[in-house]
C-alpha cells in the first residue's frame, strides 16, 4: 500500500464503530498549483478506491475525493445529490476550473455534478467517466459486499449497502441533463 492508501485504509478501518461520520471532501493530495480533480464515489458511497491514483496524477495537482456524507439525510434525488456536492467542491475550488472523474456509479454522478456546475457558471476543464453507464441494471449485494474487503464489521457493510442500494435507486430514476463539454 502507499502511504495515501494506508492513511485512507486506516481512516475507515479505525473509526469508532458509533460514529462512521465521514466527511463529504476527503483529501487524497492537497499540494499543488494545477486546478484539481474531485473523484467522485462509486456505489456504496466511498472514496478508497482512488487512493492509488496520487501516484499516477503530476504532483502539481491536488486530488479529493467526494464521498457520501454518513450523517445526515439521503439525498432525494441525483440531481440534488449533484447540487449538494456541487456546492462542496465549490467551497475548495473558489477560482479557475473544476476536474471530475468518476468510476461507475460516480461517473453518472460526476456527469450531474459537471451539469450543476456549468449552470452556476463555473468551469468545468475535464469530465472523465469510468465504465460509467446511466441505464445499468440494479446493484447486487452479494458483490458489493465482496468488494468491501475483510476489514469493515457488518454494522459499518450494513450502512454501506443502505447507502449502496440508495444510490442504485437514484440512478436508476435519473434522467441526465445535457452537459456542454
Amino acid at each position: 500500500m502507499t502511504v495515501v492508501n494506508d492513511r485512507i485504509h486506516v481512516a475507515l478501518t479505525e473509526l469508532d464503530p458509533s460514529d462512521y461520520a465521514v466527511p463529504t471532501i476527503a483529501p487524497i493530495r492537497t499540494a499543488g498549483h494545477l486546478d484539481p480533480v474531485f473523484c467522485i464515489h462509486p456505489l456504496v458511497g466511498l472514496v478508497d478506491c482512488y487512493a492509488e491514483l496520487a501516484a499516477h496524477v503530476d504532483d502539481a495537482r491536488p486530488i479529493y475525493g467526494v464521498q457520501v456524507p454518513t450523517s445526515g439525510e439521503l439525498a432525494e434525488s441525483l440531481v440534488a445529490l449533484a447540487s449538494q456536492y456541487a456546492d462542496d467542491i465549490v467551497r475548495i475550488q473558489t477560482d479557475g476550473a473544476v476536474h471530475l472523474l468518476g468510476t461507475s456509479f460516480g461517473g453518472v454522478l460526476a456527469h450531474a455534478i459537471a451539469v450543476e456546475l456549468q449552470s452556476r457558471g463555473v468551469t468545468v476543464g475535464a469530465l472523465t467517466l469510468l465504465d460509467s453507464d446511466p441505464v445499468r441494471s440494479s446493484a447486487d449485494s452479494a458483490d458489493l459486499l465482496g468488494s468491501m474487503g475483510d476489514d469493515i464489521d457488518r454494522s459499518h457493510a450494513e450502512e454501506l449497502l443502505a447507502v449502496a442500494s440508495h444510490n442504485d435507486e437514484l440512478a436508476q430514476r435519473h434522467l441526465p441533463g445535457i452537459y456542454f463539454g
